[in-house]
């Protein structure tokens, strides 16, 4: 999530311009995003999901681990 405090955190760490096309998306997700998704849910049109692990990351646990195992490595 690409929050107020990520950002100052990750200034010079991490390199978020670097992280961002890591994603399907091409960006981090937002607290809007996940206030989306809790929308959603609690909506009716969500009456018959049950029992599902929702992740809203914009697919980076899809891809986007290889970077941080890699800088942790060093490379």
């Amino acid at each position: 999530m690409e929050t107020g405090l990520v950002t100052s955190l990750a200034a010079g760490r991490l390199g978020l311009a670097a992280l961002r096309p890591r994603t399907p998306l091409s960006r981090l997700g937002s607290p809007g995003d996940v206030a989306n998704l809790a929308l959603f849910l609690a909506s009716d049109v969500s009456a018959d999901i049950t029992g599902q692990v929702m992740v809203s990351d914009g697919g980076w646990s899809a891809d986007g681990f290889g970077i941080i195992a890699s800088a942790a490595a060093g490379r």
